[in-house]
């Protein structure tokens, strides 16, 4: 595919159209420390969420929605491929009274998601360097998880004291 200066583009894909805000209602599978102050949470995924590698979602804590002046949301970018059945997240832990509140969810628990929102950066075939750090690998992950047909090259940061989740899938 050539763009009108000759150049060659990425891969389209078509967004979805909103008319209403997307949310869904969705249950906690798992929350689990990965690293030694990351986590990975797996929601379910919600029947006709299609998402593209890349996007992600505001996951809303609605205990936190109902007292006034507390954070209830932060956006996640979704690592797990569109053909899975649920959607994985990596988060980094603070001491933020939000993320306490989400290192908590336990199986089972309900929380809820806005999305998918955002674009994709699915690399040209001809290939791509992409740069990451710790949990901003996820994004990438999804992309790596999806099969994507173009080629490229990861460099992500890895640390003992702050490193990468997942990076054993990435070696």
């Amino acid at each position: 595919m050539e763009d009108s200066m000759g150049g060659r583009q990425a891969p389209s894909f078509d967004l979805p159209q909103i008319n209403k805000e997307p949310r869904f209602r969705v249950q906690v599978l798992s929350n689990s420390m990965v690293e030694q102050d990351a986590i990975e949470l797996v929601l379910e995924k919600p029947d006709h969420f299609d998402f593209i590698p890349g996007q992600y979602v505001w996951l809303v804590l609605p205990e936190r929605s109902k007292q006034v002046g507390f954070t209830d949301r932060r956006p996640y970018s979704i690592c797990s491929s569109p053909q899975t059945s649920t959607l994985q997240f990596f988060l980094r832990l603070t001491k933020s009274d939000y993320l306490k509140a989400v290192a908590m969810l336990k199986s089972g628990d309900e929380v809820e998601i806005i999305g998918p929102m955002g674009s994709t950066f699915t690399p040209i075939s001809e290939g791509a360097i992409m740069f990451s750090g710790g949990t901003g690998v996820a994004p990438f992950i999804s992309i790596l998880r999806s099969d994507v047909s173009a080629k490229f090259s990861l460099a992500a940061y890895h640390a003992p004291e702050r490193g990468a989740p997942c990076f054993r899938e990435l070696a």
